[in-house]
């Protein structure tokens, strides 16, 4: 993983990289692993897992907005539902680092 964030970062046209970590059906993915790398190279990271994990666990009266069945295709695979939840966790990113932008901007 290492050698391809190298190989991305240092492509002619400057490419954007985020670290998206998807999630499984049993709540894994290799997040742990991963991230380092991430935050050697000052790379914006957006958990899925992290988003997703812990209210799958609810029941709708405690706050359950979509439930595994609804989020997963198979134990691997999103759902449309899914992607849109992935989509959204990287449209978070992009509010945030927004305002962090105007922020500075202001001060």
């Amino acid at each position: 993983m290492r050698s391809l964030c190298l190989k991305i970062l240092s492509g002619k046209n400057k490419p954007a990289v985020i670290m998206l970590f998807a999630v499984f059906m049993n709540d894994w993915n290799l997040q742990d692993r991963i991230s380092p790398i991430g935050k050697h190279y000052n790379l914006p990271m957006v958990s899925v897992k992290d988003s997703v994990a812990e209210q799958f666990k609810l029941m709708k009266s405690e706050g359950n907005i979509i439930s595994k069945r609804q989020f997963f295709y198979d134990i691997y695979h999103p759902t449309n539902d899914g992607h849109r939840v992935m989509a959204d966790c990287i449209g978070y990113l992009f509010s945030e680092t927004r305002s962090q932008l105007r922020i500075k901007m202001i001060l």
